[in-house]
C-alpha cells in the first residue's frame, strides 16, 4: 500500500496544529485509500490528547518524537531548550526509523517542518502556506525559496495566499493549490438549551481584538442587564483584562478565565464574537462556535466573509459603538439570533468541513501535476 508522510513540527499550538489534529481524528473513522503516517510531537499530542484518538484502522498511523509533556506548561525560559531537544529527536527517528523508507508523497504542514525536507525521501512533497502574516517572512526564508525551486507542490489556505506566492515566481502554477475551506474538529459539537450568554474565545494578546469588547462592555452590560459575557482564554493580557473588569459596574455578569476545550460553553451560548484585528479566516474558534449554532459578531477585515456574512450574523469594522450595537440587537432578540445560530451550523457542516478538505489534498497526494494550474 502507498505511504504518505505528514510532518508537523510546531512552536506553539495554535489554530493550524488544532486543524490537523481534527483531520487526523477525522480519518481516524474512515477508509483511506493508502496508508497515512502523522510525524508529530509529543508535545503536541499531549495538548491535543483528545483529538489524537486510536483510530479505527491500521491504516492510520502516528510516529511520535521529542520529550514527553506539554512544553506549554514549561517556564518560558525553558522553552528553547525542549524544542532543540524535539529537533534532535526529530533528526534521530528521521535518520534511523525512516531511513530505508520512501513515501509516496509527503507534506510539510508548518513552515519549521520545511528544514527536515532533506531527511525525508518521497516522489511528491507538498507544503503548506495557512498564514497570511507569514508570507514576507517564507519569501525570505532561504529554506522555502530552496522548496519552490526544488518542486514542492504548494497547498495554500486562501486564494489571496496563492497570489502572493506566484508573485514571488519560484514556482510552477500547476504546483500551486488553493484550498476549497477551512474546517474544525465538529465531533462534539452540537446545539442544547440556548442560555443568554455571549462569548469570546481567544488568546488573550493583542490583535485578537479584545480591547475593542473591553471599550464597548459597559455600555453592553448596562443596556443588557440579562445578558452574562464569557471571556475565554490565555495569554499575556490576562491580568489586564481582569483588572479592566473588575471595575466596571456589572462585572458578576463577566466570567473570565481558560478552558482548554470551550465547547461545553459554545453549546450553550447564543453569540459569538471574533474580533480580530487582520484576519478571522480561518479561525477554529469560530467554527466550533458556529457548529454550536451561534449568533456571529465579526469584524470585516481579511477573508473574514468565507465564513461570516449577513446570513450567519453581523459584520462590523473596528469600532466599539458598532460592537455595542450588534450585540444590543441580538441580545434583545433571540429569534433573530437563534435563526443566525442555524443558518451558521448549516454553513459550517456543508462548507467546511474535513472530508472536502481532504478530497482536495487527496487530489494533490495522487494526482499532483496532472491537476490544473490555479487560475
Amino acid at each position: 500500500m502507498p505511504e504518505v508522510a505528514i510532518l508537523i513540527v510546531s512552536r506553539n499550538i495554535g489554530g493550524l496544529e488544532r486543524r490537523w489534529a481534527a483531520l487526523y481524528r477525522y480519518l481516524s473513522r474512515q477508509r483511506l485509500p493508502y496508508r497515512l503516517t502523522f510525524i508529530v510531537s509529543r508535545m503536541q499530542t499531549a495538548a491535543l490528547v483528545n483529538k489524537y484518538v486510536q483510530p479505527s484502522h491500521d491504516a492510520l498511523c502516528r510516529e511520535e518524537f521529542g520529550v514527553s509533556g506539554n512544553i506549554l506548561q514549561r517556564p518560558a525560559f525553558l522553552r528553547p531548550v525542549w524544542r532543540l531537544l524535539d529537533y534532535i529527536c526529530l533528526i534521530k527517528l528521521l535518520m534511523t526509523g525512516f531511513r530505508k523508507k520512501r513515501f509516496a508523497a509527503a507534506h510539510f504542514v508548518t513552515p519549521s517542518s520545511l528544514m527536515f525536507s532533506p531527511l525525508v525521501k518521497s516522489g511528491l512533497k507538498v507544503m503548506s502556506v495557512a498564514n497570511s502574516g507569514n508570507v514576507e517572512a517564507l519569501a525570505k526564508s532561504p529554506v522555502f525559496r530552496r522548496a519552490l525551486r526544488a518542486g514542492f507542490h504548494v497547498d495554500h489556505l486562501s486564494a489571496d495566499l496563492c497570489r502572493r506566492v506566484s508573485a514571488l515566481q519560484l514556482a510552477s502554477g500547476k504546483r500551486l493549490h488553493t484550498s476549497p475551506c477551512s474546517f474544525a474538529d465538529y465531533g462534539e459539537t452540537d446545539v442544547r438549551d440556548k442560555k443568554p450568554w455571549m462569548v469570546f474565545v481567544s488568546r488573550l494578546i493583542q490583535g485578537k481584538g479584545i480591547e475593542i469588547l473591553l471599550a464597548s462592555l459597559p455600555e453592553i452590560l448596562g443596556r443588557c442587564p440579562h445578558l452574562k459575557v464569557k471571556i475565554v482564554g490565555e495569554g499575556a493580557l490576562y491580568e489586564q483584562i481582569g483588572r479592566s473588569v473588575g471595575r466596571m459596574s456589572g462585572s458578576d455578569r463577566v466570567w473570565l478565565g481558560f478552558r482548554k476545550e470551550p465547547i461545553d460553553i459554545l453549546r450553550h451560548s447564543r453569540i459569538f464574537l471574533s474580533l480580530q484585528d487582520r484576519e478571522n479566516y480561518p479561525s477554529q474558534s469560530l467554527l466550533e462556535a458556529m457548529a454550536c449554532g451561534n449568533a456571529v459578531i465579526a469584524t470585516d477585515v481579511g477573508l473574514t466573509r468565507k465564513i461570516v456574512d449577513e446570513n450567519v450574523g453581523v459584520l462590523i469594522d473596528r469600532d466599539s459603538n458598532q460592537l455595542t450595537a450588534a450585540v444590543c440587537q441580538l441580545a434583545a432578540d433571540d429569534a433573530l439570533a437563534d435563526r443566525l445560530g442555524k443558518m451558521a451550523r448549516e454553513r459550517v457542516s456543508k462548507e467546511h468541513s474535513p472530508a472536502r478538505y481532504f478530497t482536495y489534498l487527496d487530489d494533490i497526494y495522487r494526482h499532483g501535476d496532472e491537476l490544473p494550474a490555479e487560475a
